[in-house]
C-alpha cells in the first residue's frame, strides 16, 4: 500500500499516517457490520446504493486523510458487503433461520464481575446445531496467502469464540458450532475446521 503524510489534527497535534489508518479501518468494520446486522434484521438485501454510500461518507469523514482515501474506503465497504451477501455462505444472513439473531446481548459473571459480550450472527440451523459466527473485516498482507490469513484469524481470535461457546453452554445443552466470517474474501470458517473455509 502507498504511505499516507501525517497531517495535523483539529488543534494542530500530528496524527499518524498508521494511526489514522487503523482507526479509518476499525470505522470501515463497524459500518460493516451495521450493513450485515441492517440486511439480517429486515430479511432483504443492501438498501439503496447512493443513500447508502452518503451514509458512509458522512461516518467516516472524521477519520479521512483526502478524498481519494476516503472513497477508497467506501468502495472497500461496500464490496465487502456485496461479496458477502452474493457468496455460497450467504445463507448464514437468512432472518428466517431459527433463534435468529444479530447482534446479541450477552452477560456474564466472571471473577465476580460482569461482563458484557456482543455477538454478531447466531442462529440454529435445521439439524438443530447453534451456530455463533464473529465478523472481521480485516485484510490480508501485502505477501500473506488467503490460507495464511485465514489461518492468523483463526489464532487470533478462537480464544474469543470459546468465550462465546462457554456463554450458551451455560444457556442451553445443545449442539454448538463457532466461525469467522471473514467479509474481506467472503469466507465463513469454521473453527476447528479452518482448513475448509466455505465460500
Amino acid at each position: 500500500r502507498e504511505g499516507v503524510s501525517d497531517e495535523a489534527g483539529a488543534e494542530g497535534r500530528s496524527v499518524p499516517a498508521d494511526d489514522r489508518k487503523q482507526a479509518l479501518a476499525a470505522l470501515a468494520g463497524t459500518l460493516i457490520h451495521r450493513q450485515l446486522e441492517s440486511c439480517v434484521q429486515r430479511g432483504t438485501a443492501m438498501a439503496d446504493g447512493s443513500g447508502l454510500r452518503n451514509y458512509w461518507r458522512l461516518q467516516l469523514r472524521s477519520g479521512s486523510a483526502d478524498s481519494k482515501e476516503l472513497e477508497a474506503t467506501l468502495d472497500f465497504i461496500a464490496a465487502s458487503v456485496e461479496r458477502s451477501l452474493a457468496a455460497e455462505s450467504a445463507w448464514i444472513f437468512d432472518a428466517g433461520l431459527r433463534d435468529s439473531e444479530a447482534e446479541l446481548g450477552l452477560s456474564s459473571y466472571e471473577n465476580k464481575r460482569l461482563r458484557n459480550y456482543l455477538l454478531d450472527r447466531c442462529f440454529i440451523d435445521a439439524e438443530g446445531t447453534r451456530w455463533i459466527i464473529d465478523y472481521k473485516s480485516a485484510t490480508a498482507d501485502a505477501n500473506q496467502s488467503e490460507r495464511g490469513f485465514i489461518d492468523a484469524q483463526v489464532q487470533l481470535h478462537s480464544a474469543q469464540l470459546n468465550q462465546y461457546k462457554k456463554l450458551f453452554a451455560a444457556l442451553e445443552s445443545r449442539p454448538t458450532k463457532t466461525a469467522l466470517y471473514l467479509t474481506s474474501i467472503a469466507k465463513l470458517v469454521e473453527l476447528g475446521q479452518c482448513s475448509d473455509a466455505l465460500d
